[in-house]
């Protein structure tokens, strides 16, 4: 097996954390969205509250029986449509849960990423620090060995 340069192994983990960012950006705005919804439908749901409320108020009135008729269908209709928007809003909400729930695993996935870069760069750096050392201690070598030569040559 040919091991990869460090370099090059340290553009993955860079390209790895930026994908990783980048999909994490992709949760957070479906979330917003989701959360955008939701509130659209919560706002739609407590309209038809309101407007049921005022339908049954309505219906409890003196009225002749074809107005109480019609205003019985209007309510049954607000109903019908307060059950659709409820169920709507139930979705809403399942559908911002998966959205918050998507985020935080990619939020796991981009530390993941980042300490994965950040041990390869602690790596490199002690490399760089051990092959330092080695070169000095070459160098120490060749210069010990030169005045040893010329002790002996003398």
């Amino acid at each position: 097996m040919k091991a990869w340069p460090l370099a090059a192994v340290l553009a993955l983990r860079e390209r790895d954390e930026e994908e990783a960012r980048c999909a994490l950006a992709g949760a957070l705005a479906t979330e917003a969205a989701a959360a955008r919804e939701r509130d659209v439908l919560a706002a739609r749901a407590a309209a038809h509250a309101a407007r049921l409320g005022e339908a049954e108020s309505l219906t409890r009135a003196v009225v002749a029986p074809e107005a109480l008729r019609a205003r019985g269908r209007f309510a049954a209709r607000l109903r019908a449509e307060a059950g659709a928007v409820a169920a709507a809003l139930a979705a809403g909400e399942r559908a911002l849960t998966r959205s918050r729930d998507a985020a935080v695993a990619r939020r796991a996935a981009l530390a993941a990423a980042a300490a994965a870069r950040r041990a390869l760069e602690r790596h490199r750096e002690r490399w760089r620090v051990e092959r330092a050392r080695g070169v000095e201690r070459a160098e120490e070598a060749a210069a010990e060995d030169a005045i040893s030569g010329r002790r002996a040559a003398s």
